[in-house]
């Protein structure tokens, strides 16, 4: 509502929450008279992953923003990553951030390669994150992200929501060639008790990573079918890691690239 660039359109899901959220809202659009805004509610909980996705469905821009019930934009964020995509032939775009408590006091500002989420050196203001880069981790909160029209559509079109949305959407966008990861903290995470995923990677078995690294190749090699040798690495990594083979599972050093 204070963007120095308004929104086409807003669309908000409420998920089963069992407060006052919806009432609130909905007397927030009254009061300020506008026209553009929805809401929707689920008559269960469909839990984050489907929300997002039935979300990103109802909307009809161009460029979607993704947004959380409990995080602060800048007020100009959709000023500044439109003007990434007017520049750029980019399909996604995330944002760096910081970190606030429950009260909305700043706990850290060291957004250094994004508080770590990246592994690779962040020379200038706007980088090119490369497929394999967002193989190894998601390289933002959905928070922080917007998405092309392209993007959105293939993902809702495509989805088996067995990754977080955040994470897919960046691995199409990645499979595209257009994801880009702008050094600039554009929105204040919140990190509380009750947040769903968080900053706090949870611990993970080389099975369970290598689990998560096949889902990911799955989704750049149904975007891009270029990206077979993703799919054929990972399920040969996995099975050699079920299989206990520490022999198949060292040679697959020689197709790191």
């Amino acid at each position: 509502f204070n963007q120095s660039v308004k929104p086409h359109e807003v669309v908000i899901i409420d998920d089963g929450s069992s407060d006052s959220t919806t009432d609130l809202i909905k007397d927030f659009i009254s009061q300020n008279g506008i026209k553009n805004w929805r809401i929707e509610q689920n008559k269960e909980n469909l839990g984050f992953i489907v929300n997002f996705k039935e979300a990103i469905s109802l909307t009809t821009g161009d460029i979607i923003f993704l947004c959380d019930q409990d995080d602060i934009w800048r007020s100009d964020k959709i000023e500044v990553m439109l003007k990434v995509f007017e520049n750029k032939k980019a399909e996604a775009v995330s944002s760096s951030f910081r970190v606030i408590d429950e009260n909305g006091i700043i706990k850290d500002e060291n957004y250094e390669n994004n508080f770590g989420l990246i592994n690779l050196p962040l020379k200038a203001a706007l980088t090119s994150i490369p497929a394999k880069t967002v193989m190894h981790c998601n390289i933002s909160p959905g928070c922080t992200s917007a998405l092309s029209r392209k993007t959105a559509d293939i993902y809702v079109n495509s989805t088996d929501c067995i990754l977080p949305h955040d994470f897919e959407i960046n691995l199409i966008a990645a499979a595209l060639g257009g994801l880009y990861f702008l050094n600039l903290p554009l929105v204040d995470y919140r990190i509380h008790s009750s947040n769903t995923l968080g900053l706090t990677a949870k611990p993970q078995t080389r099975t369970e990573i290598a689990k998560e690294k096949l889902l990911a190749s799955k989704v750049l090699y149904k975007t891009n079918s270029e990206y077979r040798s993703y799919l054929t690495v990972c399920e040969q990594r996995l099975n050699a890691l079920k299989e206990k083979n520490i022999f198949k599972a060292l040679k697959l050093n020689f197709y790191k690239e």
